[in-house]
């Protein structure tokens, strides 16, 4: 064999393998749980929050470096020229030595001195107040420039605790979206289940009605009305199994799971399910939420600029601005109160229709057997018992739905008590 042809033959086999390996997927499990937990970790929007306390972080350490960096400053103490005569006969050491006309020398010099020492004071005493002065106006403008950046400081710190609220807010925000369109796929399944039943039940009932209208038991209209029966719930089924994909779709977006990866989503256990008790301190759920944190923050600020006021108008507008934000985070607690009431009312009234519908679906259920019996021994005809077990099918439909529902309130109500209450 050829050189040519080994290589050739040597290359097909390695890219084979290559070829198979790269076309075989596996699928993912996803579970409700690791999907809350992946798709904030992969959220873009958790990192603007995160960037953004931190850009709002460097702008507060160079603030406070500006602020350790300003320093106020100072005279010499005033330093005036000698004017004393016990000061100038020092430089003479051998005064008393001299003689009177030596001395009167001397006496004239030093008084000389002194008088020249006295005019130049006046001049220091009058340089040194001015500068006294600009040393006040200096000095009163670096307090008040220190006074502007300590604020902005509290501005600063105040903007990173409302970020970091956000940020948590929208960690929760994404947590119920991507819990609402799991548990949405769930629900399309358990759909897409029964129509498909339903369907199969309702083109075996279309024969049975032909045949019926061959030999003159029915008429043709009825026959017309199983089939437009039969052919809208084709649709309805088109139209969940659309809906269906676009969910997985965007729930593959939010975790970063390729599109022809094949992903199963797992159920959940029945064990997931508790009723939701009313908490016995609501306003604890009240203090605790975002909104009313982000509002008590706003008035905290307003405060420290009320404290930090120049003048009495500056001091009367801030007082307003602090019984504005005072208002504002009352009405937020009012607010939040009231939509909690309305909630947890909700939520009772949830868990009754879940009742309701496990209580129907166990009732039908109990009679499975029954109907099976009747059906053997001839005394229903087979589309009455497949009618009886399609009824028992949409029973525990909509008792899934019903349960899959109160578990999506189940996340809701958590998330109360980690601050998000979003006011509807």
């Amino acid at each position: 064999m050829s050189k040519v042809k080994l290589c050739f033959f040597i290359f097909i086999f390695v890219l084979f393998p290559m070829h198979v390996k790269a076309s075989e997927v596996s699928p993912r499990q996803l579970a409700l749980n690791d999907v809350l937990d992946e798709g904030v970790k992969q959220s873009n929007d958790v990192l603007v929050y995160t960037y953004k306390w931190a850009m709002l972080n460097a702008q507060k350490e160079a603030v406070r470096e500006s602020l350790n960096e300003l320093k106020e400053p100072t005279l010499e103490p005033l330093k005036l020229l000698p004017t004393t005569r016990e000061y100038f006969l020092m430089l003479y050491p051998n005064y008393e030595q001299a003689t009177e006309e030596e001395k009167q020398v001397i006496d004239q010099q030093i008084a000389i001195q002194i008088a020249i020492n006295q005019s130049l004071n006046i001049i220091i005493q009058q340089n040194y107040q001015a500068s006294q002065e600009q040393l006040k106006a200096l000095q009163k403008d670096i307090q008040e420039k220190k006074k502007q950046l300590a604020s902005l400081i509290k501005e600063l710190e105040s903007s990173q605790n409302i970020t970091k609220i956000d940020e948590q807010e929208a960690k929760e925000f994404i947590r119920y979206q991507l819990a609402k369109n799991y548990i949405s796929v769930l629900s399309y399944d358990e759909q897409i289940a029964y129509l498909q039943k339903e369907i199969q039940f309702l083109a075996e009932d279309m024969k049975r009605v032909e045949a019926m209208v061959e030999i003159g038991e029915v008429s043709k209209d009825e026959l017309r009305k199983k089939q437009r029966e039969w052919k809208n719930k084709k649709k309805e089924l088109e139209h969940v199994q659309k809906e269906r994909v676009m969910l997985e779709f965007q729930l593959k977006i939010d975790l970063n799971v390729p599109q022809a990866q094949p992903v199963t989503f797992q159920s959940i256990p029945s064990s997931f399910l508790r009723k939701i008790e009313t908490p016995k301190d609501v306003k604890s759920l009240v203090y605790r939420s975002f909104l009313y944190l982000k509002k008590q923050e706003n008035l905290k600020l307003a405060n420290d600029k009320k404290g930090q006021a120049a003048n009495q108008i500056e001091k009367q507008q801030m007082e307003q601005y602090v019984k504005m934000s005072e208002a504002q985070l009352n009405a937020v607690a009012k607010n939040v109160e009231r939509f909690l009431a309305k909630r947890y009312d909700e939520f009772d009234r949830s868990y009754a229709k879940y009742e309701d519908a496990y209580d129907v679906y166990q009732q039908m259920l109990s009679e499975q057997d029954y109907y099976e019996k009747q059906w053997k021994i001839g005394l229903i005809s087979e589309h009455d018992y497949k009618a009886r077990m399609l009824n028992i099918d949409k029973a525990k439909r909509d008792y899934m739905l019903e349960f899959m529902s109160y578990c999506l309130l189940q996340i809701e109500e958590k998330q109360f008590h980690n601050g998000y209450i979003p006011l509807l």
